[in-house]
């Protein structure tokens, strides 16, 4: 059976968003309750919020404190493009060693102050890269900047070329047909 790249970066995406899930939910939630039962439970918490309810008003003299899980980055997309028929999609979503460093880059405070655009004097003959990360607590951030532009900040280099250089996943024989 040949998989194209595009369903080989559905499968890793899938599998990078249960192992994601999964290791969000840590040795902590551990228990005798069948596996569904944490989602069950969530559905259910989040079901007055679904069905329009409003949360309750924060008092005026408290801050919210904001959750550092919620910064982390579960996904990262990278859009190639040059010319118009041109064009080559990445995706990474965790799973692997390699994805974990590129989520962790993604995540960093360096990645999420990053600017939308960084974009040279001359586009001709250069590739664009349009990256998009999603966050855990539902934001994405997107960045757009063209191969070889001066003053391209590091962090979205290594990005970039990190989700480029992915290895594509194994998979044992008769995957997902036993």
């Amino acid at each position: 059976m040949t998989m194209s790249r595009k369903s080989i970066s559905r499968v890793t995406l899938l599998l990078g968003l249960a192992a994601s899930t999964a290791w969000a939910a840590g040795p902590a939630q551990a228990s005798d309750e069948p596996v569904g039962a944490h989602l069950a439970a969530a559905a259910v918490q989040a079901a007055p919020v679904l069905a329009g309810a409003q949360e309750p008003p924060i008092p005026a003299g408290a801050q919210e404190v904001p959750d550092p899980a919620a910064r982390q980055a579960v996904q990262v997309s990278v859009k190639r493009t040059r010319g118009k028929f041109n064009q080559s999609i990445f995706q990474v979503s965790g799973g692997t060693r390699h994805a974990g460093e590129v989520l962790r880059l993604a995540s960093s405070p360096a990645f999420r102050g990053l600017d939308p655009h960084y974009l040279p004097a001359d586009k001709s003959g250069r590739y664009r890269y349009e990256v998009t990360v999603h966050y855990r607590n539902g934001k994405f951030k997107k960045v757009v900047t063209y191969s070889n532009t001066p003053g391209t900040p590091r962090v979205l280099v290594e990005v970039i070329r990190k989700v480029e250089t992915m290895p594509a996943p194994s998979f044992p024989p008769g995957f997902p047909f036993n």
